[in-house]
């Protein structure tokens, strides 16, 4: 017996497609993040969960990293950096992945994340 449209079915099939396609997009951006360097400029760097917020953030600074944005959980810092051979150096700093900031901007833009704009929208300052 067939019922016919159900809005309700619908809503649900609509979420489920939402969350698995963003589930999927996300999982490629941090394996990529995981296995490639992003080019020089603004980038989101990635450090243990059992690393000292204070010690990434030096890390970053010691390799000439400027500081865009504060560090998320103190393991997610936003950095501008114009060496092509700072992301090689930050993976031997215990940097677990690194990510072009650009390829979350749509992410941050969208207002999925709340006031997560500063992480990548501010402009670089050094730290003293």
């Amino acid at each position: 017996m067939d019922q016919g449209f159900s809005p309700n079915r619908f809503a649900l099939n609509l979420l489920t497609g939402v969350v698995v396609v963003w589930v999927l997009v996300m999982g490629l951006l941090l394996a990529l993040g995981a296995r490639f360097d992003p080019p020089p400029g603004r980038m989101l760097v990635l450090f243990a969960a059992h690393q000292n917020p204070t010690q990434a953030l030096s890390r970053v600074v010691r390799q000439d990293g400027l500081l865009i944005g504060g560090g998320l959980a103190g393991r997610l810092w936003s950095v501008y950096a114009p060496d092509p051979n700072f992301a090689a150096r930050m993976r031997r700093e215990g940097a677990l992945a690194l990510w072009r900031a650009d390829a979350f901007d749509w992410m941050f833009s969208s207002g999925c994340t709340g006031a997560s704009r500063a992480l990548t929208r501010a402009k670089p300052r050094q730290l003293q």
